[in-house]
């Protein structure tokens, strides 16, 4: 909670509206799927030991697990061999970021369905090679340009998206901290927004208000690592710590 606490005092001194999102657990929405015996004993980590101590009035915390599971009821918001939301699922939580940081947007009403092949994390650990169907949103506007540099990364550490939409609804700009769970949320948030700069970090980075002066920031991490958070007083600047790994022929 102290972290939350003082991202809304480093927000609020900066006046950027701020909000905290917490992605459930597959199986905490999905829970109608797992086997009779174990239902009952599947509850969530965030509502047994966190919610409870939140205060409103000094942060903002979204958890959209009863949406998600309204959602699922007619439309599919998990992939079936991923642990991860479908484009549905992260359409959904993009659009409940956006009314909690106060603007008004459809986000839907800017994308187009469709469907598309997934593999998916769960299938790979079991090294099932099958693809299977899955629907997709896709945003109207065809000239998105996002940049993601995982390509050139061995693991997930150091991840940083650079997103841009020419036609976006407004001109505003997103600071978007978090892990994998959030990244799925940046094509439909890019309806919305001019400009988005993604930092794979659980911990906070102020250094970055000033580097890309956002108009508004969301952090976010999956509800699973909750069973261990660190003090922000302990995280390194990503982006500064990127850049100097970059040899110095490089940038000439």
């Amino acid at each position: 909670m102290a972290n939350l606490e003082s991202r809304r005092q480093i927000c609020d001194a900066r006046g950027v509206p701020n909000v905290h999102v917490v992605y459930p657990s597959k199986p905490v929405v999905m829970t109608r799927f797992l086997p009779k015996g174990i239902r009952s004993g599947v509850d969530s980590l965030f509502e047994r030991h966190y919610s409870h101590a939140l205060n409103p009035k000094r942060t903002t915390v979204l958890y959209p697990r009863q949406d998600l599971i309204e959602a699922s009821m007619t439309d599919q918001v998990f992939s079936r061999h991923d642990t991860h939301m479908t484009q549905i699922g992260n359409a959904i939580v993009a659009q409940k970021i956006l009314d909690s940081l106060g603007n008004d947007h459809n986000i839907q009403a800017c994308m187009k369905t469709g469907t598309r092949q997934r593999r998916g994390d769960l299938a790979d650990m079991v090294k099932i090679p099958a693809q299977l169907p899955e629907p997709c949103l896709i945003p109207r506007q065809a000239n998105l340009k996002i940049f993601n540099n995982d390509i050139f990364l061995p693991g997930n550490t150091d991840n940083i998206v650079v997103a841009h939409n020419p036609l976006s609804a407004s001109s505003r700009r997103l600071l978007a901290l978090g892990d994998s769970s959030l990244i799925g949320a940046i094509s439909p948030l890019l309806t919305f927004y001019r400009d988005i700069l993604f930092v794979r970090s659980p911990l906070f980075q102020p250094d970055l208000l000033n580097l890309f002066a956002p108009d508004d920031v969301v952090t976010a991490n999956a509800e699973r690592y909750l069973s261990q958070v660190y003090p922000d007083s302990a995280g390194e600047s990503v982006v500064m710590d990127v850049v100097a790994q970059v040899p110095v022929s490089h940038c000439n």
